[in-house]
């Protein structure tokens, strides 16, 4: 899968930005094109351990959206992950966890990714 997102990426962007193989070796405002899994952070997504504490006499859960506005996401592959920053190319609200992707976009200072562009396996938009 990772080959075929690769493959993708050069069909979209071309060769003009380094891509790195992996997240560690990203260097800070260098346009650079980066491949993993994508995972998002909700605080307010259902997870067993909280509901087994619920079961033993605190809050159980509600139903309703598992989305907010604090959520995050990051792209993470063998050697480490990075925060993807929400912007007006990226939303983590519009992706899921899981996902297997490749984001054209610069590494600031602080660690987090600013995306300009992102794309799948196959598929180009």
């Amino acid at each position: 899968m990772l080959k075929d997102v690769q493959e993708t990426a050069q069909m979209k962007w071309g060769s003009d930005f380094k891509m790195v193989n992996n997240i560690l070796d990203i260097k800070p405002y260098t346009m650079t094109v980066i491949i993993g899994t994508l995972f998002k952070e909700q605080a307010l997504k259902p997870s067993i351990l909280k509901n087994i504490v619920g079961v033993l006499g605190t809050k159980k859960f509600s139903k309703g959206l598992y989305v907010s506005e604090d959520d995050y996401a990051v792209l993470e592959d063998s050697s480490g992950r990075i925060r993807l920053k929400k912007n007006e190319n990226f939303d983590p609200k519009n992706f899921i966890t899981g996902a297997i992707m490749s984001f054209l976009g610069v590494a600031d200072q602080n660690g987090f990714f600013q995306v300009k562009d992102y794309c799948y396996a196959g598929i180009l938009f």
